[in-house]
Order: structure tokens, then sequence, then C-alpha cells
């Protein structure tokens, strides 16, 4: 009689060798360092373009009331200077000398929207446009122009200065370009570039 041994078989395992965890991770750590600055741009450019959204949806909004309304609207920076990272406010404004009055009516003073200090590595400043020899750039105002620190529609939504009103959003990201918004002596709004030199 024979008898007959089967060898025992090893069962089959699953799993990584320590190499392969290793090799997997270094893999894992080079493409993160490789798509992290771009992710970091996507989200900055995210951040400036609905900034610049909702501050062009202010600025019409004010426009439209003004003509609505029969009354002068403004938007004025919450800091009082040139700076409207802070945030700002709209309001009535009967006088068109921008500034609420202390005596809140129906035709002046009444706030029509605030806005909230905008997230960090954001800026929003009022701007004047300097064109020389067929160069456009975009240079801060000095906070001592108070007429500066606001922008006023009048009853027929034009710019109650008579001048374009320009607005500079910037974000922290170099890689991003900031945005130029105009606020034309009409009224018109309009954002006109995504490339303005930001310091």
């Amino acid at each position: 009689m024979l008898l007959y041994f089967t060898p025992r078989t090893r069962p089959h395992q699953c799993g990584f060798t320590l190499i392969e965890l290793i090799v997997t991770l270094a893999l894992v750590a080079l493409l993160t360092l490789l798509a992290a600055p771009s992710f970091s741009r996507l989200i900055a450019d995210n951040r400036i373009t609905t900034q610049t959204e909702e501050f062009v949806s202010t600025l019409q909004l004010a426009r439209s009331e003004a003509v609505r309304r029969g009354v002068a609207i403004t938007l004025r920076a919450s800091s009082n200077s040139t700076d409207f990272s802070a945030g700002w406010t709209t309001f009535t404004d009967a006088n068109a000398d921008g500034s609420p009055s202390s005596q809140v009516t129906d035709k002046d003073g009444t706030v029509l929207r605030e806005a909230a200090a905008m997230s960090m590595g954001l800026t929003l400043t009022r701007v004047e446009r300097v064109d020389s020899n067929g160069t456009v750039s975009y240079t801060t105002m000095a906070d001592t122009e108070s007429d500066r620190m606001f922008v006023v529609f009048n009853e027929q939504g034009g710019n109650d200065a008579g001048t374009s009103a320009y607005f500079k959003l910037c974000t922290n990201n170099a890689a991003v370009g900031g945005r130029i918004v105009q606020v034309a002596a009409v009224g018109r709004i309009s954002v006109d570039t995504t490339l303005a030199a930001c310091p």
C-alpha cells in the first residue's frame, strides 16, 4: 500500500512589502509637491473672481437703486479711506456728499447693503489710471483725497463725479493677476482687466 503525502500549500498572502509601500508614499509626496502650486493658484483665482463679482453686483445695485428711487446712492469704504478691503456700505445720499446722514430718512442715510471685510490675502483699493507712452498702469490714490473713499451714482445712474472711477482687486498669490473694475462717467460698470500688476 502506497501512501501519498501532499505537500502543505502555503496560503496566498495579500499586502505590500515595505519597499512597495515606501515607493508608493514617495510617488504620492512627489505628485503632491507638483500639484500644490497650481491648486493654490486655483483657490486664489476663485477667491478673487468671487470677490470681483460681489463688488460689481453691489455697484450695479447702487446704480439701479439710484435710478429707481430718484435719489443719489453712495458706495463708501467702511475704513473711511481708499482701502475698501475692510468692507463697504451702500446707502441713500440725497445731497450726494458721500456721507450718511445723522438723521436717517428714506432719501438720505438708508443702508441698502453692507459688505464685510474681505478674506485674508485679498485687497480692494481705489486707484487712478495712468497712461504713459501707450502703457497703462494703476496707482493707489492718497487717503487724503476724501472723495476717493466713495463713489456716488446720481438719479440718472451716472457717476456723480463726472469722471471714471477705478478699483483694483489683488490677491497675495503672485501668479494671479489683479482685477480692475471701472465705473465710467456715465455709470457703466465693467471689469477692465484681469491681468493688473499687483504689489
